[in-house]
């Protein structure tokens, strides 16, 4: 029997539970986009699931892609033979193995066995992003999540495993929603008057890069300065709060023949840089690849020397919070044109977007 998206129980949730009612921001054509057997396997660390504890699943569905809202789209794909294999994950998604079985846990469990699947048409929808409808059934028995024989304290809480196996495809475009990609969540903070302009009878403005991921590089982008200009990056712990040495922030420039500009944020690191013939200076710092920075804000506001803005011959920017969006605890383990299988190359932060039930 051809199995098809059909009703399901209550869902369990999204995993990764942050992107439940957003779009991944990027998509992959592995399993399903390409005309060859697959093994994919991902790994959810526990602080990406949407529960704590042990869990009764039976059944789960994956996320078309919809990138491109109103365009994005894919014909029905038919006659692929699954096999599933879940289970509490041995490591977390950032020690992922390249061998198979070094990431299941001792409950591994084969949930369905040489399912025939269907997937669903996915006509060009508005509404990003698409429903989970690529959907699963357990067809062989559920599977019991954390259930773990271990007794008394582990060194984390475990995650979960989820290993797909395909079989059989045809050829067909078929993508899958994936959170690789995130977009920060920029914030201005601390004060600005509007009498505080660079030469060119602008403010100064500051900008993070959209997608800040640990592991990665911050670069703050300066602006509206006069040609030459020197400038400094400078960054904080905290957003417009604390103390400037041993003055109160935001502190303002004005006493100082700066008017309308503030201090916002206490100079933990200073980065100078000289502003190109169009006004404009960087200043990129690396991150560390510390899965415990992601959702943290960085906080940053840029100074600018500028001999004909006021007496202080200096004006300041808004300071800008920024959270690390990325990446999840999540890491896809791939071997394409074996279905069986047993080391494949890891990415790690990347996965598909799931629904349990």
């Amino acid at each position: 029997m051809t199995l098809a998206a059909a009703g399901a129980p209550a869902a369990q949730g999204i995993v990764p539970a942050s992107m439940a009612g957003r779009e991944g921001g990027s998509s992959t054509a592995i399993p399903f986009g390409l005309a060859q057997p697959a093994r994919i396997q991902c790994l959810y660390d526990a602080e990406e699931l949407p529960w704590t504890g042990p869990r009764l699943l039976q059944s789960l569905a994956l996320r078309a892609d919809n990138d491109q809202p109103g365009t994005t789209s894919f014909p029905l794909k038919q006659y692929l033979i699954v096999h599933v294999q879940m289970s509490t994950a041995a490591r977390r998604s950032d020690e992922a193995s390249s061998t198979f079985a070094d990431n299941h846990g001792a409950d591994a469990t084969f949930v369905a066995a040489g399912l025939r699947l269907s997937l669903p048409g996915q006509p060009p929808s508005p509404t990003a992003p698409r429903p989970c409808d690529v959907r699963i059934p357990f067809s062989q028995q559920p599977f019991f999540y954390d259930l773990s024989p271990v007794r008394g304290p582990r060194t984390h809480r475990p995650g979960l495993v989820v290993d797909l196996r395909i079989e059989l495809q045809p050829a067909g475009d078929y993508r899958l929603d994936s959170p690789l990609q995130c977009a920060s969540t920029i914030t201005p903070f601390g004060r600005l008057g509007p009498a505080c302009l660079t030469g060119r009878g602008l403010p100064l403005t500051i900008t993070p890069n959209a997608s800040i991921k640990a592991g990665d590089r911050v670069t703050y982008t300066v602006e509206n300065m006069m040609a030459g200009a020197l400038f400094a990056v400078v960054l904080g712990a905290q957003p417009g709060t604390g103390t400037w040495g041993a003055l109160p922030l935001p502190y303002a420039l004005a006493p100082h023949g700066a008017p309308d500009c503030w201090i916002n944020t206490e100079w933990l690191a200073v980065t100078p840089g000289i502003a190109d013939a169009g006004g404009r200076g960087q200043a990129s710092y690396p991150l560390p690849a510390n899965r415990f920075l992601v959702h943290r804000a960085l906080h940053a506001q840029a100074l600018c020397r500028d001999l004909t803005a006021n007496p202080f011959l200096h004006v300041t920017s808004l300071g800008v919070s920024a959270t690390v969006c990325g990446p999840l605890g999540v890491a896809r383990v791939s071997a394409l044109g074996d279905w069986q299988a047993r080391t494949g190359a890891v990415s790690f932060g990347t996965g598909y977007i799931i629904e349990l039930q």
